[in-house]
């Protein structure tokens, strides 16, 4: 289980909410496996499986793409079924690149680039909540399996829907 989020205000039958988790693209429980296995194969000096694992840790790359699935299942919890994470050093990569791009473009014009926090828009799952009743609490899971079976998360959901409130007419 890598990590358990609830909405962050109430939502009412109705009402359609979204919401964005932040996903990291480091997936902290498998480096420390790795780690931790290739202090083992240095310790008993078995080099071809070492070799093995860089080409493993080679393949994680910069970019990892999921399958998500949600258990159990609900018409009323949309989300994408695929969702790519890339890394931050991929990100900065790309905007190096857009302002060197944007300053060939101006040449000789000042040009003011506003800096965005990479927590601003940079690995969030979408989710949008529709629901047509109440529900005390509804527990889910999100499952990210990646493309090569390799990192698997599990993502714990925790959500209530409460009615709409009543109007008192005076």
């Amino acid at each position: 289980m890598i990590g358990e989020f609830k909405l962050n205000k109430p939502c009412y039958v109705g009402e359609r909410v979204n919401q964005e988790y932040p996903i990291s693209h480091r997936n902290e429980h498998l480096f420390n496996a790795l780690k931790n296995h290739e202090q083992r194969l240095i310790q008993y000096n078995r080099v071809k499986e070492k070799e093995e694992l860089q080409r493993f840790r080679s393949q994680l790359g910069e970019q990892i793409n999921f399958n998500v699935q949600m258990l159990p299942k609900t018409s009323f919890i949309t989300f994408p079924e695929f969702f790519t994470s890339d890394s931050a050093l991929k990100k900065a990569r790309n905007d190096k690149v857009k302002s060197e791009e944007e300053e060939s473009e101006a040449e000789g014009a000042k040009k003011v680039v506003e800096e965005k926090n990479e927590s601003d828009n940079f690995n969030k799952f979408p989710i949008q909540i529709n629901f047509k009743n109440p529900v005390a609490q509804l527990n889910c899971q999100f499952l990210f399996v990646s493309s090569n079976k390799a990192d698997i998360r599990v993502l714990k959901y925790t959500l209530t829907i409460l009615p709409l409130p009543i109007k008192v007419a005076r």
